[in-house]
């Protein structure tokens, strides 16, 4: 994750293979929420391709809006 003064933004995230399913993939998304409100910011932002149906279903399951597009890729916002 970057943090500036206000905002934090999750550059990746990945699961290996043999560990998907099992609940990993929300577990690190759940941490970056927790880190960046410890560290002050106010929204979190994020970006996925806009076919992985799986990380997108995830991230709106916890509280992230899509916004628009950005360099092709579905645009989230976290209001925290």
């Amino acid at each position: 994750m970057v943090y500036n003064e206000t905002s934090a933004s999750i550059f990746s995230v990945e699961v290996l293979n043999r560990y998907r399913g099992k609940g990993y993939g929300k577990k690190l998304v759940v941490e970056a929420i927790n880190r960046a409100k410890y560290k002050g910011s106010s929204l979190l932002e994020l970006n996925t391709e806009t076919d992985n149906t799986v990380a997108n279903s995830l991230y709106k399951s916890l509280g992230f809006e899509l916004k628009g597009f950005k360099d092709h890729f579905n645009n989230y916002i976290k209001v925290l």
